[in-house]
């Protein structure tokens, strides 16, 4: 049986193989290893799968493949000015990139959910590339990478687009899956606990990188102003104990007015088993 000595060499070595390479120069790893002609989209690097790859990396004192991820990713950032015919809006980030050979030069190109399931833009990429960014600071000290004007760009473009007014009453952010375990809305259809839980981390992480300087204020406002009530909600309506699902279980559906226990008009009889 291999010992944790073994296990350790022999991931750092599917790690090592995994990489993807831009321009001679490391900028994340693929999705999978081996997968053959029918890969699909998995021979690309995603945003998301990498942050795991990018804290290993960070942890073991070889920070240059994450600082390249940064840079390319948010040149692949999206700067349309709506999201509209099909084009991501402005702040999105890709799900995914791959190196591609175009005449004979290496160019990155970028899925913006165009090749996922049911066409879903990648809600998370912009979250995760924030907290990653924040990380590698902490982990390098190199503050100065998140000072550029770039990046400072980059940074607002996402708290703009995550932190955009739209048609709901909620202080968590929409988002177009509504993927969660409980089917009747319950302030969480469409808001589902892992996109909140990304969008506070990433709230946070975005306010400490911004710098002081006066076109940043109304964004730091923003950022401050939403993180208190979407504490608040995630912790009164998301954590739930065999207490509050037996209340739950005893709602009467279709009532409306201040003083009702079935807030957000729960059917308790579309909880699963």
């Amino acid at each position: 049986m291999n010992t944790k000595t073994d296990l350790i060499t022999e991931a750092w070595t599917l790690i090592e193989k995994s990489i993807v390479y831009y321009q001679g120069r490391p900028v994340g790893t693929v999705a999978a290893l081996e997968a053959g002609s029918d890969a699909l989209n998995y021979d690309q690097c995603f945003i998301r799968d990498f942050v795991s790859s990018a804290m290993a990396f960070l942890m073991k004192g070889e920070p240059e493949i994450v600082r390249n991820f940064l840079i390319e990713t948010l040149h692949l950032q999206s700067h349309e000015p709506q999201m509209d015919s099909f084009k991501p809006g402005p702040g999105l980030m890709p799900a995914s990139f791959k190196v591609v050979v175009k005449d004979g030069e290496e160019c990155l190109t970028a899925d913006f959910g165009e090749q996922a399931i049911a066409r879903v833009p990648p809600v998370d990429s912009c979250l995760w590339w924030t907290i990653l960014l924040r990380a590698y600071v902490k982990a390098t000290g190199d503050i100065a990478l998140a000072h550029q004007s770039e990046f400072q760009q980059g940074i607002k473009l996402i708290l703009e687009m995550c932190l955009a007014h739209r048609f709901a009453m909620y202080p968590t952010m929409l988002v177009p899956d509504g993927a969660f375990m409980i089917d009747r809305r319950m302030g969480v259809y469409e808001h589902p606990l892992e996109i909140q839980v990304l969008f506070y981390a990433a709230l946070r992480a975005a306010r400490e990188l911004l710098l002081p300087h006066d076109d940043n204020i109304s964004c730091s406002n923003s950022v401050t102003q939403r993180l208190a009530p979407l504490t608040y909600h995630l912790r009164e309506y998301y954590w739930i104990d065999l207490n509050r699902l037996n209340e739950i279980y005893r709602f009467k559906g279709d009532e409306f007015g201040k003083e009702v226990a079935n807030i957000f008009n729960i059917y308790p009889g579309s909880i699963p088993d």
